[in-house]
């Protein structure tokens, strides 16, 4: 049973860490695309609104981001648990 476990959390982890990636990625373009508005605000008064926006979705993604890797560590910690030898009493 803990071995279904197991391969369920492991599985779970999988998929979170391509998630987390995904975000990681989208973070790093985000981030570009704010730094690009800004050199374009200060050539051109770009629209503000426009600036804000991109920066509450870096602030989102990076949320997101770490609530992603909270849960792989807990993942971790849990699979590491797992495969820990059990104590002789």
């Amino acid at each position: 049973m803990a071995s279904d476990r197991k391969r369920i959390l492991v599985g779970e982890r999988v998929e979170l860490v391509e998630a987390a990636r995904e975000l990681n990625e989208q973070y790093r373009v985000a981030s570009d695309v704010l730094n690009i508005a800004t050199i374009e605000s200060d050539l051109a008064k770009v629209d503000a609104n426009r600036i804000m926006a991109q920066a509450k979705t870096i602030f989102d993604a990076k949320a997101k981001y770490e609530r992603l890797m909270k849960r792989i560590r807990e993942i971790t910690d849990e699979v590491d648990d797992e495969d820990a030898p059990m104590p002789i009493i």
